[in-house]
């Protein structure tokens, strides 16, 4: 896999990126309840260039409740406040703390700009479909709510669901083309990297380190090798694994975006097969983070710029260590990856 980061022009890719965009998004969740870390998201992303687009992908909810009543009401508020964004599109579904098409039929009702991508608005009903949009020349496939955890959850389903609702999702469109497609989800897929990886905070040492993703999501994008996978739902699980495809198995490279920005680019040619997806868990508003894409074309080849976001932007410290360092005024991937080695081509063109 080719890794560049010394010697190259930051700047430049990121202009490189800018002057082909195709695609920018912002995607967040698990604000459990924290209204006002909805509104501080929405004012961040109006004031970001190029992002016509927001996924809001569940958790939406203080405390899981089965009440269809009280959770409308909640959510509906919520709901509300993405509104005021303004953006064209904003893409919803529920996680497992929300009752399974509840956020369907309220994106329903309200209208646009909501759309429900994780659970079809015109059948919000049990089994729960999964839902289809076309948007910018990319295909978006979602799915809401969580595979099992313990019974209690509202959004609890089974992995045969899962794979049922995907199915549904995808026949929604002529034809999935791995480039162009990306795929929405409240939960990771199971052991990808560490997006779905336990921490130690709250939890007994049992579950300390284990992978609680979906095998239905992980088998699926396997098969489907989309460009992207979006998700949230393990709060500690923020970050980034690439599965660069190689004689058809997938090699896998983690990074957990730990410190309070963190920015990487990617480079592939578009081939068939597919080379390289990404899985993305944007970690929870309600710690305070959420993630920024751009997708680029370039000639024959696809470029992505994944930073990760602090809501209200840099912390003090983190404000204070830039000034010192000088990291503050410049652009800096954390990661650079290439597996086409195509980048220095394309800085050239």
């Amino acid at each position: 896999m080719g890794i560049a980061v010394k010697g190259i022009d930051h700047s430049a890719i990121k202009d490189l990126i800018l002057n082909n965009l195709r695609l920018g998004f912002a995607s967040a969740g698990d604000a459990h309840g924290e209204a006002p870390k909805w509104s501080k998201f929405v004012r961040d992303v109006a004031n970001e260039p190029e992002l016509p687009l927001i996924i809001a992908a569940g958790d939406y909810l203080p405390e899981p409740t089965k009440d269809l009543e009280s959770a409308s009401k909640t959510i509906e508020g919520l709901f509300k406040i993405l509104l005021e964004s303004q953006k064209k599109k904003i893409l919803v579904l529920g996680g497992n703390y929300d009752p399974l098409g509840v956020s369907a039929e309220l994106a329903s009702r309200i209208g646009e700009p909501l759309f429900s991508i994780g659970c079809d608005s015109a059948n919000p009903t049990k089994p729960y479909p999964g839902n289809h949009l076309s948007y910018g020349g990319f295909e978006f496939f979602g799915v809401e709510g969580s595979n099992p955890i313990n019974g209690t959850f509202p959004g609890e389903r089974s992995e045969q669901e899962i794979k049922w609702a995907l199915s549904k999702a995808e026949e929604k469109t002529q034809k999935m083309e791995p480039m162009t497609s990306i795929v929405v989800s409240h939960v990771p897929p199971h052991n990808c990297g560490t997006r779905d990886e336990l921490g130690m905070f709250g939890l007994p040492s049992a579950y300390w380190g284990r992978h609680v993703g979906s095998t239905a999501l992980k088998e699926y994008l396997h098969e489907k090798r989309p460009l992207l996978s979006v998700c949230g739902h393990v709060h500690e699980g923020v970050g980034a694994t690439t599965h660069v495809w190689i004689d058809g198995k997938p090699e896998l490279m983690d990074m957990r975006m730990e410190s309070a920005s963190y920015r990487i680019a990617l480079f592939m040619k578009k081939e068939t097969p597919h080379k390289l997806t990404v899985c993305v868990n944007h970690g929870t508003l309600e710690y305070w983070t959420y993630m920024r894409y751009r997708v680029a074309e370039v000639g024959d080849c696809v470029g992505m710029e994944i930073a990760k976001r602090r809501l209200g932007g840099k912390d003090a410290i983190t404000r204070i260590t830039d000034g010192l360092t000088g990291r503050g005024s410049k652009v800096i991937y954390d990661k650079i990856i290439d597996p086409d080695n195509v980048l220095n081509d394309l800085l050239r063109r």
